[in-house]
């Protein structure tokens, strides 16, 4: 690239990223990849790109670092104490941040199960839906299904009950009798031997 910008611009830019060289650095280098390069390839940066930039900028975040794992974990709690305003302003903070859609997608699936569950068995098709539809069409559209799984997460009734029960039955049962053979009548049969005892025990040959 062969970037062209005025020294107005640049101290425009100094000032609005209030001394964050990150958000700076970060508007300046999708500003000039806006910009459309002329006959002599040089890509003059006008102010209303960079002020676009800017406001993009001051979203961004590290997607690999403690600030992606706040954000998701803001978004979920919000979700959960169905506080729909709040949900929605963590979802736009990470699109706006450049938050990977399935995986938002993903973190939407899961409550869906985990905090509704059965007190609304349609929030798992809600999430479902918004997660394959963002994975066809991708952002900038995503957004408008993400939304709508997120509001519709946020309003629906929560229950935890699918996850207190497996959780007891791992505590209480699979975990004390992990060690123990799975009886015969539950087995596959898959050898001679065994479809021979079960048809003497007058049991069934399936699984």
């Amino acid at each position: 690239m062969n970037p062209d910008i005025s020294d107005e611009l640049l101290a425009h830019l100094a000032r609005s990223a209030a001394g964050d060289a990150r958000v700076a650095l970060a508007a300046l280098e999708a500003s000039v990849a806006a910009t459309e390069p002329d006959a002599q390839g040089r890509r003059k940066v006008e102010l209303e790109t960079l002020i676009d930039a800017l406001g993009r900028a001051r979203f961004a975040y590290d997607k690999g670092g403690e600030d992606h794992y706040n954000l998701v974990s803001a978004l979920i709690k919000s979700v959960r104490n169905s506080d729909v305003n709040a949900a929605l302003y963590w979802l736009a903070r990470m699109i706006e941040g450049g938050a990977d859609p399935i995986f938002i997608a993903r973190r939407l699936c899961i409550l869906a199960s985990e905090d509704v569950g059965l007190a609304d068995p349609h929030a798992m098709v809600q999430a479902a839906a918004a997660a394959e539809i963002t994975r066809l069409i991708g952002l900038p559209e995503a957004l408008f299904p993400l939304s709508q799984a997120t509001i519709y997460l946020a309003k629906a009734p929560k229950s935890n009950a699918v996850k207190s029960a497996y959780g007891a039955g791992r505590r209480q049962t699979a975990a004390a009798t992990a060690r123990e053979p799975v009886p015969l009548h539950l087995r596959n049969a898959v050898t001679p031997l065994m479809k021979h005892n079960r048809l003497r025990r007058g049991l069934s040959l399936r699984p």
